[in-house]
């Protein structure tokens, strides 16, 4: 418990009781002191800040609603969303403020005080970055205000006797706690990826892993397939279960980035009791410092058995593209994931995620005609969670960068047909997968 907050939690109590003493006739009505009557006062004030109720707070001031001082105190929660993911992260980051004060130590100057506060937050520039990092994987459910750090702020709250009453006439520093309003990973204007990979690249994002001279790389090559081979067969079941489902081998190998060492990637059934079950894409490296197979990305729900889709991943110079599809042929999604397969930590790959191209396209056909119209929405986002709209010529831009720039399919279903944007890449040479069984003879004697 707070100490600072339970004095003026206790304040408010014995404010309570002198009213209830006063009615029973004991000594008649006390009338309360005014560091009672500002403690009751900053108890409505945190209660007002941690639900983010303009109204609330001003309700405790002397402030009309056109005055300048309840314009800033709106300003402070400003922000224009009814549902959304933004809105439940804002009031996650309020849920933690703590007002920490002493009434005890109150500055009383006649008809006007002063209370010293102390505001604590989450550190929510932390949370941002996890959320961009980690995108669809980070639940908020699952997010502890236990494993972030805290800013703290430190204002003053002002009041003043007006009558028989106290108000308050200044807060400061409340813009300050506030301040991750309107911030976020939730609205960022679409960035064309052959900007990110061409125009003036930043040479973390176009260079494979540097790796140091001297390394026996064949003993890695042998250490890497021994921890592949054992952890596929973890997965045995999860990854039979999948290629007999989807009539297709799910297994691969290859040196993503070039740097020496081996990526193992597979598809695997998400339920192997549900004869209906989706199957997820991962992909894994193996760290030589730690001596463990790490995974890097995963695509959930890329294969399902309800819906038509397909699905490729290719690799370009400085990236990896997952491209996949789902739905009807009257209106589908189509998904290209870019991630820098970059890295700055010796051996393990930072596939660092760059953003979600989205086409959907729309199909409609005039039995009558028999004339077939196709019409195309685009959209990007930058986090895996938020879509903006994003303009054809930005979305032909950069995608067909990454088309156009592509080296090698490492691992498809099913390849784009001509009529397709993603068409060229069908031309490139492709690994396609191996199955279960042939990745493990391949590689359990190496």
């Amino acid at each position: 418990m707070n100490v600072k907050k339970s004095v003026a939690k206790f304040a408010a109590a014995a404010l309570s009781f002198c009213m209830l003493a006063g009615m029973t006739g004991c000594d008649g009505f006390q009338k309360p002191k005014p560091k009672e009557v500002i403690g009751g006062i900053m108890e409505d004030y945190e209660e007002a800040i941690e639900d983010m109720d303009a109204d609330a707070i001003i309700d405790l001031t002397g402030w009309g609603s056109k005055d300048k001082q309840s314009q800033v105190i709106r300003d402070c929660f400003d922000y224009d969303v009814a549902e959304s993911l933004e809105k439940d992260y804002y009031e996650f980051f309020a849920s933690t403020v703590e007002l920490d004060y002493d009434v005890r130590e109150l500055e009383i100057d006649g008809d006007e005080a002063v209370v010293e506060v102390e505001y604590s937050i989450i550190d929510w520039e932390e949370v941002f970055d996890d959320l961009t990092q980690y995108g669809p994987a980070m639940d908020l459910d699952d997010i502890s205000a236990d494993d972030y750090g805290t800013n703290t702020v430190d204002g003053k709250i002002c009041f003043e006797r007006d009558g028989k009453e106290w108000i308050i006439t200044k807060i400061t520093k409340l813009d300050k706690v506030y301040n991750f309003i309107g911030k976020g990973p939730f609205g960022a204007e679409p960035v064309p990826i052959s900007t990110i990979l061409n125009t003036d690249p930043d040479p973390a994002l176009l260079t494979p892993t540097p790796t140091p001279s001297g390394i026996d790389y064949n003993a890695i090559y042998s250490e890497s397939c021994r921890a592949y081979v054992d952890f596929l067969k973890d997965h045995e079941k999860e990854i039979r279960f999948a290629e007999e489902r989807y009539n297709n081998d799910f297994v691969n190998l290859y040196d993503l980035d070039a740097d020496g060492i081996l990526d193992l990637f597979f598809v695997s059934s998400d339920d192997i009791n549900d004869d209906y079950s989706s199957a997820s894409l991962h992909i894994y490296t193996y760290d030589v410092n730690k001596k463990e197979v790490v995974e890097k990305v995963t695509v959930p729900e890329i294969c399902y058995m309800a819906e038509g889709g397909s699905f490729f991943i290719y690799v370009t110079q400085g990236s990896i593209v997952i491209n996949y599809s789902n739905g009807e042929e009257a209106f589908r999604h189509v998904y290209s994931e870019v991630y820098s397969i970059a890295s700055d930590v010796p051996y393990v790959e930072g596939f660092t995620f760059l953003g979600r191209f989205r086409r959907d396209v729309h199909y409609d056909y005039d039995p009558d005609t028999g004339a077939e119209n196709f019409t195309y929405e685009y959209y990007f986002s930058p986090d895996g969670i938020t879509y903006n709209d994003c303009k054809p010529e930005t979305y032909e831009d950069s995608c067909g960068f990454l088309v156009n720039n592509a080296m090698v399919i490492v691992g498809y279903d099913a390849l784009p047909i001509e009529s397709e944007f993603e068409y060229p890449v069908s031309k490139l040479p492709d690994l396609g997968f191996i199955s279960y069984d042939d990745a493990i003879m391949t590689y359990k004697d190496i």
